[in-house]
């Protein structure tokens, strides 16, 4: 979703929102996505791209009332990247867009 896979973004948002719009009439109890998920590091501004996403994040979680919630997914080869750059960037925002983040628990 905020770089080419399989697929282009675009086309990934344009399919995650299809997904909540189907869930949410379907009364699921939510959806889970891996986010952010990046296939190694990039050049670029990562917290730029996270942010970017949990804004559209947000916009799909309200419109449809399905909460979202996001598991960091090890990249191409294992990279851990994106679970790095997870790490770093700053809970405050991450917080303000109120998507969970799916955890597992050392003593679950």
């Amino acid at each position: 979703m905020l770089e080419k896979v399989q697929y282009e973004p675009k086309y990934a948002w344009e399919q995650l929102e299809l997904e909540a719009k189907k869930m949410s009439a379907l009364g699921a109890d939510y959806i889970l996505v891996h986010f952010p998920y990046f296939k190694h590091q990039i050049s670029g501004n990562a917290n730029k791209l996270i942010k970017e996403g949990l804004k559209k994040l947000a916009v799909i979680q309200q419109k449809y009332s399905i909460p979202i919630i996001c598991e960091p997914k090890l990249g191409y080869n294992r990279s851990t990247a994106g679970i790095n750059y997870l790490h770093t960037f700053p809970i405050e925002i991450w917080n303000k867009y109120n998507i969970k983040i799916f955890r597992v628990s050392p003593f679950f």
